[in-house]
């Protein structure tokens, strides 16, 4: 009774505030332009007069340009008088901007360039082309970004004839403002306009970033015929125009685009390299007496590029026996070798040995194929999956989570029987795999899967809520490998309903090993969890 007086007191100070902040602002007086001229030309102390400049950028018009107008010479209230000149509509402010141009130096000169820049005023593109040779790099730099701003042929005209006289900053300023030309005119489908500009961009002596910038521009200009344009990026040995190219793809996309980008992944073979000894964990406990969490899953998942260091702490299954000092138990196999390793908590663990990574080009392109989606790319994808040196097969694996179909399911699965890191990435990009066929194709691998296989294609079952695959699931709680069975219970436990659960219910009761009970106990919680009548789920655990 406390608790909903509290409430309904609560719900009653929030629609009086509501109702006090209506009437305040309905009583507020609206603001009047005149009152605001009147405080710019009263001896009004600057913050107020600054204050004034806010306001009129909203609620001024050209009656107040005259006086805003002498401010552009105030250091201390031109900022605020170019955020009203910058908004309010008409030509007076225009004018004003570009008398002040004629009269103001340095950092008051560049303000006004930049707020003629703002207001795109054609008008002013002579003015500030004469800007271009100031003797002030910063006026000569401000007018080259206010012109691209303004754009235009006028403009460009203005750039490009004084681009090849200038140096330094002021180049890189005129750089820039024909690049701000040419994507208006890309923006505008003025396509030969645009080409035209990254083109000069392109061939001219200018920092880098500049001409980056323009080759893109230039291979969109160039539309489907900027295709081979593209490929020379992708064949360049300079990583900022091979990162420019793949980026420029994704915003090209298609299918010659895909081409080329498969053009350049070079050959998809394994070569002389030798399978390396794979690193696989068999089993990992975390705990201590008789309180073990099994954290073999998780330990997996943490092998990077075949190897694996970690340290022992309750970040991997909370905290199964508080108040003692934990073990972390690891059984692992590298190659054919089995062995055991027990670290306790607090200590790190370092197992099996780094392999050389693929080669980050290669699977960059394969990235950029994902994000494309052209079916040819796919295709490429998956052929890396299967062909590829090892290091890039994991990439490829891992890619393909994301844009795989049903064809992609028995290249993962058999990707999955290999065990270690390989087998890891295939099993999660069997559980992200998009599309509506690929659960049918999961349940047709596996109807004939073994071993590691069909424990990653259980746990896909599970995860994807594959309906169809509980028969089977059910039918692996009693496998003779351990493996499949632990992961058959975590599937039931996804996909059971109500009126099956006593297929979990009566597995616990009669468990073949201590771990086999953990797994079926987690199995109910989550099988339970689900359930729409947990009424009927609790009475179903207390008849048991």
């Amino acid at each position: 009774m406390n608790s909903s007086r509290f409430v309904m007191r609560m719900l009653a100070l929030i629609v009086i505030g509501i109702l006090l902040t209506s009437i305040s602002l309905a009583q507020e007086k609206p603001v009047k332009e005149p009152d605001l001229i009147a405080i710019l030309q009263s001896d009004a102390p600057k913050a107020d007069k600054a204050l004034a400049c806010k306001k009129l950028a909203v609620w001024g018009s050209e009656a107040c340009v005259p006086v805003l107008a002498p401010l552009l010479d105030d250091p201390e209230l031109a900022s605020w008088a170019r955020i009203a000149l910058e908004a309010i509509p008409g030509n007076a402010p225009n004018q004003a901007l570009r008398e002040g141009v004629n009269r103001l130096k340095g950092r008051l000169l560049v303000g006004a360039i930049n707020s003629l820049g703002v207001r795109r005023d054609q008008e002013a593109v002579a003015i500030l082309a004469g800007k271009l040779s100031d003797s002030d790099p910063d006026v000569a730099a401000a007018a080259a970004t206010a012109l691209g701003h303004i754009g235009g042929p006028s403009a460009v005209a203005a750039l490009s004839s004084a681009l090849n006289g200038s140096s330094g900053s002021v180049k890189n300023a005129i750089a820039e403002g024909l690049l701000f030309c040419a994507d208006r005119y890309l923006s505008e489908s003025k396509l030969s306009e645009a080409k035209e500009i990254y083109d000069l961009i392109r061939n001219t002596e200018l920092p880098k970033p500049r001409r980056v910038e323009a080759t893109r521009g230039a291979i969109l200009a160039r539309g489907d015929q900027g295709v081979n344009l593209l490929a020379e990026q992708l064949a360049s040995e300079d990583k900022d125009f091979f990162a420019i190219a793949l980026s420029t793809a994704r915003e090209l996309g298609g299918n010659e685009v895909a081409k080329a980008l498969i053009a350049q992944l070079g050959p998809i073979e394994k070569g002389e390299e030798t399978k390396p000894p794979v690193l696989m964990i068999k089993k990992a406990q975390y705990g201590a007496g008789d309180r073990w969490a099994d954290v073999t899953q998780a330990v997996a998942a943490m092998i990077q590029n075949n190897a694996l260091q970690m340290t022992a702490s309750n970040d991997l299954a909370g905290d199964p026996a508080p108040g003692v000092v934990k073990e972390l138990r690891i059984v692992y196999a590298i190659g054919s070798q089995e062995q055991t390793v027990v670290v306790k908590e607090g200590e790190t663990v370092s197992l099996g040995e780094s392999l050389a990574p693929a080669n980050p080009r290669q699977v960059a392109i394969l990235d950029c194929l994902a994000d494309i989606g052209d079916p040819v790319g796919v295709k490429a994808i998956v052929e890396a999956a299967q062909n590829g040196g090892w290091a890039l097969r994991l990439a490829a694996i891992r890619i393909l989570g994301r844009i795989g179909d049903a064809s992609a399911v028995p290249v993962l699965v058999a990707a999955a029987a290999e065990g270690g890191e390989l087998a890891q990435a295939a099993a999660d990009s069997l559980i992200q795999l998009p599309g509506s066929d690929v659960d049918s194709a999961l349940v047709q691998a596996l109807q004939k899967a073994e071993g590691p296989a069909r424990v990653a294609l259980l746990r896909a079952a599970g995860d994807r809520l594959v309906a169809a695959a509980l028969p089977m699931a059910i039918a692996d709680m009693n496998s003779r490998d351990p493996s499949v069975r632990t992961a058959a219970i975590e599937a039931v436990g996804m996909l059971v309903p109500l009126e099956q659960l006593d297929v979990l219910i009566k597995r616990l009761v009669n468990p073949q090993s201590d771990e086999e009970a953990v797994a079926v106990r987690a199995a109910l919680l989550s099988a339970c969890s689900r359930m729409p009548d947990l009424d009927a789920a609790a009475d179903k655990l207390m008849a048991s």
